[in-house]
């Protein structure tokens, strides 16, 4: 009977004037039957599954446009900080090899 089944298709079935569900799930190698019960349970389990996973997208969008947002902020304050910094330094070759390295520190 497995291997006459569509794999990972739920098929209708009727046996003796009653209907019969069944799936094959070939990567489990096992074939789940039920009746019409099985049926009405196993879609108020995907509408459930369907309700979460749109209700688990949501959030991600709106929290990726909040990091845009704090990124855009972060990226300004940097830009205003190293303005301070540079105008606080002294203009000395030393300041300036200070500077230099501050910079090229994060990278290494």
């Amino acid at each position: 009977m497995f291997k006459r089944m569509t794999p990972y298709k739920l098929e209708r079935n009727t046996v003796g004037g009653k209907a019969l569900y069944s799936y094959a799930d070939p990567q489990r190698g096992v074939v789940y039957i039920g009746g019409d019960k099985a049926y009405q349970r196993y879609r108020q389990l995907a509408l459930q599954q369907s309700i979460e996973e749109k209700r688990l997208r949501r959030p991600i969008a709106i929290t990726s446009k909040l990091s845009i947002r704090n990124s855009a902020r972060t990226t300004t304050e940097k830009i205003g900080n190293e303005a301070a910094r540079a105008a606080a330094l002294p203009k000395s070759l030393l300041a300036k090899a200070a500077n230099y390295t501050r910079t090229l520190w994060p990278r290494l």
